[in-house]
């Protein structure tokens, strides 16, 4: 099995990346945001011709009801063309893709209980022997669970989450090769770590001066417009809520789309409404030059929908 990995570029991601390329023959890793995925799987096809990949697997991405028919359109061709299609995600899907996936032969497994890193080791498991008895791969897949259900139990959690956010995709690629290499911390990731720290921490102060709260449906809305696109969005909310901040719903507006968070309400839902999608309490949409106004109607129309059993107490 000679694999390509299309992945995520967070942690979670990563590691997904991670443990196909320490697992499998791995020709490529390619990382792709949500809105970028349907030009990263095509691209896959120099992979396939040039590197002689014939298994393809996608992991902690979703299709959105935006890309998600140029997405199958592309993954028919290669099912069409004798190429194995994996897809490995845990976030929410839009009703009806799943099920339209499968169809074209694409081998889709879904589970939004638990994070992308665990459903792709077990994915390999099943494929190939004594995986689970390699410790690095469980510390390795520990990591993403303390960051993608923001435990943040382990102090290198917060470091590769900032590293991540702040540095381009070949960093994270970079990250990729480590991991699957056996270095959960290497000695560039500290000194990359030790850059950046004092200007991330400023930023993330500079954030608190600029958030507004407005209340809508009788919902508390955190708008904030952070300062620089490199300050992670969890990292916004611990620190507003360390400030004394808090609210049911918090709206983090970036250059070039926002990041919805809660603890309560479902923003998956609002993000997709949005052309977006994501997790429960931690979900997003593209969008360029965001009008906040536009953002709340959209949040007030869907607070209004909800019923009570569908509001966390």
């Amino acid at each position: 099995m000679k694999t390509v990995s299309i992945s995520h570029g967070d942690i979670d991601g990563v590691v997904s990346a991670a443990l196909i390329a320490r697992y499998t023959d791995n020709v490529a890793v390619r990382l792709s945001a949500t809105s970028a995925l349907p030009k990263v799987i095509e691209s896959a096809m120099f992979d396939i011709v040039v590197r002689g990949a014939d298994t393809i697997i996608i992991s902690d991405l979703n299709p959105s009801e935006s890309n998600h028919k140029r997405i199958r359109d592309i993954l028919n061709q290669y099912v069409m063309a004798g190429i194995r299609v994996v897809w490995l995600d845990h976030h929410e899907w839009p009703e009806g893709i799943m099920d339209e996936y499968r169809g074209l032969g694409v081998e889709v497994i879904v589970d939004e209980t638990r994070v992308a890193a665990e459903i792709v080791l077990e994915y390999l498991s099943n494929k190939i022997k004594n995986i689970l008895e390699d410790r690095f791969a469980q510390a390795l897949v520990d990591l993403a669970v303390d960051d993608d259900k923001f435990l943040n139990k382990n102090p290198l959690t917060l470091r590769w989450r900032r590293l991540l956010r702040w540095y381009d995709w070949e960093f994270r690629r970079k990250t990729v090769r480590a991991f699957a290499a056996g270095d959960l911390w290497p000695l560039w990731a500290q000194e990359a770590y030790d850059k950046i720290k004092d200007e991330y921490d400023y930023l993330l102060e500079k954030t608190i001066e600029n958030t507004r709260i407005v209340d809508v449906k009788g919902y508390k809305i955190v708008i904030v417009p952070p300062p620089s696109d490199k300050v992670h969005p969890g990292d916004i909310q611990l620190e507003l809520n360390r400030k004394g901040i808090h609210g049911d719903i918090f709206v983090i507006i970036y250059s070039r789309g926002i990041s919805l968070r809660s603890e309560k309400v479902n923003v998956a839902g609002i993000a997709r409404a949005l052309g977006g999608g994501g997790h429960t309490y931690s979900a997003g949409a593209p969008i360029d030059n965001v009008d906040v106004n536009s953002i709340i109607e959209v949040i007030s129309r869907y607070l209004e929908s909800l019923k009570p059993s569908q509001i966390s107490q």
